[in-house]
């Protein structure tokens, strides 16, 4: 389902580029929110709230505002 929204909403035919798998812990959720990040994602939903303190954690070493300029 979420790999027809975003082709559809985003015209994508790589969606698989807008998912990244990594460690279940703050360190796996920074990793991957490091890579999501530099493929332009604004926005990053995580499988755990230790993961999101990783995502986080990935958008502030880049400077970053969360809400203000990611969601997570």
């Amino acid at each position: 389902g979420y790999r027809r929204a975003m082709a559809q909403l985003l015209g994508a035919t790589e969606v698989d580029e807008l998912i990244s798998h990594s460690l279940f812990s703050v360190e796996g959720g920074q990793a991957a929110g490091a890579q999501l990040l530099e493929r332009g994602c604004t926005g990053i939903v995580c499988a755990s709230d230790l993961m999101a303190l990783g995502a986080i954690r990935a958008c502030r070493d880049r400077g970053l505002s969360v809400p203000g300029e990611v969601s997570v």
